[in-house]
């Protein structure tokens, strides 16, 4: 179907103003949905899709700061077994059972923390310049 002359798009916006409120879009209508016109912005495919992957960018940033987290803790947690383990060896000098056990709560540590390192390149590699320019900004 061909889009009539002088049609606006259907779509209420905010006015861009102290007081709220509304108005009608308007661009031009381009799209016919639902027996309405819609702009190229207002198209509701279009949107759903925008909405779409930004849900998908959050939730991949959710999963990243929860396994961080996860991380974090467990690294917190491997760092307080090597204090106990250091302390236990401060007071046992003359006994040696414990080292290995310090060598492999530092390993296991070093490691928690090359992990947290990688997954947070690997979400820093999905964002945008404008992305990581914001997040350089805050301090989180």
């Amino acid at each position: 179907m061909t889009r009539p002359d002088g049609i606006k798009c259907a779509e209420s916006v905010h006015n861009e103003g102290r007081w709220p409120g509304f108005h009608a879009c308007g661009n031009p209508g381009k799209v016919r949905r639902n027996g309405k016109w819609y702009c190229g912005t207002h198209d509701p495919e279009k949107v759903g899709a925008r909405r779409a992957a930004g849900e998908r960018k959050w939730r991949a940033k959710l999963e990243f700061d929860q396994a961080r987290n996860n991380q974090e803790s467990s690294s917190s947690n491997l760092a307080l077994e090597v204090e106990r383990a250091e302390a236990w060896l401060v007071g046992h000098t003359e006994s040696t059972a414990g080292g290995d056990d310090i060598v492999h709560a530092l390993r296991e540590y070093q490691t928690a923390k090359a992990n947290v390192r990688a997954a947070r390149s690997e979400y820093e590699a999905t964002l945008t310049p404008r992305e990581r320019g914001a997040r350089l900004l805050r301090k989180d």
